[in-house]
This record gives C-alpha cells, structure tokens and sequence, in this order.
C-alpha cells in the first residue's frame, strides 16, 4: 500500500468512529445544536455507551430537585449555630446547586457518582475564573439528605484534600462538613 493509500484509509477509520461517537452521543440526548457536542465527544476517552449507573444517577439527580432546608451544619466535629456564615438552604435545579441565606451565597455545579459505596458527589465551585472541586458522600433517604464533604481555608490557593469516608465530621476530620437537610415543599 503507498503512503497516500495508508493515511487515507486512517482518516476514514477516523472519521467513522468519531461519525460512530456522534451518533451514540445523540442517542443519549445530545443533539448536532449542542455547543457542547464536539467538546463532549472529543473528551470520551471511549465511545459513549448508555449505563445504568448513568441511570441511576439521573435518578438521584431528579430526587434532588428543590429546596432542601439545613437541620444541623457540622464543621471539623463542632456544630454550627447558624450565624456562622452557613447556608439555611440548598436549593438543586438541574445540575447546579444554590446555596443560599448567608451572607456569602454560592451556586455550583454538581456530578453524582452511584456507583460508589457511599454514593459520592463533587461540588465546583468556580470563582475567580477557578474551578475548585468539594469532593464529597451523599445519602438520600426520602426526604432527608445528608452530605459530608472536605472544605478548604478561603484564600489558602489550596484544594480540599480527599473525600470523607463516611458521613461523619469529627475533631480528627479537620476541615469536613457535614450536613443534613430536610425537603421543603411539596
């Protein structure tokens, strides 16, 4: 085969497959409008497969929708009284998540890993251009949520180390918030 014969042979084997990823990615509901659609297929490191735990995951994503008030907010084992700049509520639409009743209201995206035992989620919070990323465990049990994950000192340039174990925040979990909500509303 000449040279000319060989890179025109891998550009259709190219091609097809990106076609192949294009299509599947369409399948799972993204459509050739999607902005995001190159960008979302040139990242898969593998063609896009339908999986239950993407299932499962959207489910717990639409279990999440709403107001969500704070119960009890736990820093590093001590709880808060509510006047130290915590949030009274989460509030969850698609896959953002609104912090809000403090002084300081945040909104971040959010992803959810079912497949982990505890279920996980990652918070980010971009600030400053910045995306910084709370890794954290969930438990959703009707309508009562609770999330422990590892925070950071504002203004250290440093990440939040590690995620939580298990739902706890104790004096030796330095930097781990727990919290638990309660739904609001129908």
């Amino acid at each position: 085969m000449t040279k000319a014969k060989i890179v025109t042979a891998a550009l259709l084997l190219a091609l097809t497959g990106l076609s192949a990823m294009v299509m599947m990615a369409q399948a799972d509901g993204v459509h050739s409008g999607d902005k995001q659609l190159v960008a979302r297929v040139m990242d898969s490191p593998a063609p896009v497969t339908r999986q239950p735990a993407k299932d499962g995951a959207q489910k717990d994503v639409e279990k999440l929708q709403g107001a969500w008030k704070v119960l009890s907010y736990v820093l590093t084992g001590t709880p808060q009284d509510g006047n130290d700049g915590q949030p009274k509520e989460l509030v969850f639409e698609k896959d953002k998540i609104l912090f809000t009743g403090s002084a300081d209201e945040k909104e971040m995206t959010y992803r959810l890993d079912v497949t982990k035992k505890p279920k996980q989620i990652d918070m980010i919070l971009t600030e400053d251009g910045k995306k910084i990323t709370f890794p954290g465990i969930y438990e959703l049990d009707g309508d009562t949520l609770k999330i422990c994950f590892r925070s950071y000192l504002a203004g250290s340039g440093k990440e939040p180390e590690g995620r939580p174990k298990e739902l706890k925040s104790t004096a030796d979990t330095l930097l781990t918030i727990l919290t638990t909500l309660k739904r609001e509303g129908p």
